[in-house]
């Protein structure tokens, strides 16, 4: 997975990312709403709205992570399941980290103690995929088909809000 890394670089990507006003303290209070509304539907622990960069994942919104400071926003790509969201363009799930021998060595387990985890991409307007939209527990389990649902749904509201939020034209 870490040779793939190098395709969150685009700077296609980056230059989209970058026309969106991440550090809003507006935009943050409402996908804090988007992630605490998610993780509360399908009674998960954690939810979060990320962005992907091609050096560190930043929580754009958060619900059961309790961060206090802007370091606590962030963490390196490589902690990152939803960095595999991104590069598959598609949902991502792991049912029990400590189950899979290449998971079970991953940083997002080893030292965060995320077991379970399922994310979805997070396409803007212009096709770019920014992030995800994810649910994570310390124990293992799935998200059922309805609960899927739901976090698709939370993850148009964030894409909608991100495109609110877009302050500078993509060239």
């Amino acid at each position: 997975m870490a040779d793939t890394y190098a395709d969150l670089a685009s700077p296609d990507r980056l230059a989209s990312i970058a026309t969106h006003d991440l550090f809003d303290p507006d935009l943050r209070r409402q996908l804090d709403a988007v992630a605490a509304a998610t993780a509360q539907q399908v009674d998960w622990p954690v939810a979060a709205v990320t962005v992907v960069l091609d050096y560190a994942q930043l929580l754009a919104g958060e619900y059961g992570l309790s961060a206090q400071s802007p370091a606590d926003l962030a963490t390196p790509v490589e902690w990152s399941f939803c960095a595999r969201v991104v590069l598959s363009r598609d949902t991502y799930a792991v049912a029990d980290a400590a189950a899979d021998p290449e998971l079970a060595a991953h940083p997002a387990f080893r030292v965060l103690g995320i077991r379970s985890y399922v994310g979805v991409p997070l396409v803007t307007a212009d096709g770019t995929v920014v992030g995800a939209h994810c649910v994570a527990d310390t124990k293992a389990r799935t998200l059922p088909a309805a609960d899927l649902d739901v976090l698709h749904e939370g993850g148009r509201q964030a894409v909608r809000l991100l495109e609110e939020y877009r302050r500078i034209p993509r060239l």
